[in-house]
């Protein structure tokens, strides 16, 4: 059961994205700050990727790196884990697993290019 939006406001992640089907009760709140901040320069990066990526449905997820220090790995997804967020910003969706969800409260993932490669960092929200 897809979620019906009568507002008339361009794109709606909700309306015209995947993962709302499965999990339709995890719809942003409106006012919400969501968990994490994409930047224009990381969601260009996210659709990028993605673009690549069969099926057509999937996602990037995020989680905890294995080690120590607030490391990140990123993988592309097919379906959410269970307990995984959708962070809805700059016009992608974004997985966030259980374990990350209040770690990366108030942060910022932005994204540039280096030696050929997309680099994707997390950092603190300003402001």
């Amino acid at each position: 059961m897809g979620v019906e939006d009568t507002r008339d406001r361009g794109y709606n992640p909700w309306k015209q994205g995947t993962f709302h089907r499965r999990l339709a009760g995890q719809r942003p709140e409106e006012g919400v700050e969501p968990v994490l901040t994409i930047t224009p320069g990381a969601a260009e990066a996210i659709r990028g990727l993605l673009a690549a990526v069969t099926p057509p449905d999937a996602a990037i997820r995020i989680s905890p790196a294995s080690g120590e220090g607030e490391r990140w790995d990123l993988a592309v997804s097919e379906e959410p884990a269970p307990g995984d967020r959708v962070v809805c910003d700059s016009d992608v969706e974004l997985l966030v697993a259980p374990d990350a969800s209040s770690k990366l409260d108030d942060k910022i993932l932005d994204a540039r290019m280096e030696g050929g490669r997309v680099q994707f960092s997390v950092e603190p929200r300003r402001g």
